[in-house]
């Protein structure tokens, strides 16, 4: 049975689970800080997100920034993985058809990127931030749920 805690209130974390999510947004508030120096020294002239369009040829930007940080057993460094518009797994391809969710444009999910660079996972934390810096709801999706529980984590804090 895995445990899910949804952060809403900070306070209301362990110390070590508040440690590992603020790792996870400071990661998270990073890569959506990578995203908008990108923006701006793009030459495009709209700037808003967007998906894959390959009619047009322009590439895809973040819709969304999220990092998720797996820990492992005692003694072992914990693992980072973020979200992808560009990259995909053959493990997002194949939960996406094992969950009936759309495969087509499957691009990699963080919680699946952090998983398959771990060894012996055992908890993971995943944070989504809008474009202040604030932390938004980043539950994970029927895909990625079920490769968390395929690989034994047996906790999971999110946003």
């Amino acid at each position: 049975m895995v445990r899910e805690i949804h952060a809403k209130d900070f306070d209301s974390l362990s110390k070590k689970d508040r440690y590992y999510l603020e790792k996870a947004l400071d990661d998270v508030r990073s890569k959506r800080s990578e995203a908008l120096c990108n923006k701006a020294n793009s030459t495009a002239s709209n700037y808003s997100d967007y998906r894959m369009d390959e009619d047009n040829g322009r590439q895809p930007k973040i819709r969304y920034a999220i990092s998720a940080l797996v820990v492992q057993t005692k003694g072992q460094p914990f693992i980072r993985g973020n979200n992808s518009y560009t990259k995909t797994h053959p493990k997002q391809k194949r939960y996406a058809l094992l969950t009936g969710t759309s495969c087509e444009r499957s691009f990699l999910h963080a919680e699946i990127h952090a998983i398959s660079r771990a060894d012996k996972p055992i908890a993971i934390y995943i944070a989504r931030s809008d474009r202040q810096g604030n932390p938004k709801l980043a539950k994970p999706c029927p895909a990625c749920r079920k490769a968390i529980e395929d690989s034994g984590i047996r906790r999971i804090v999110h946003t």
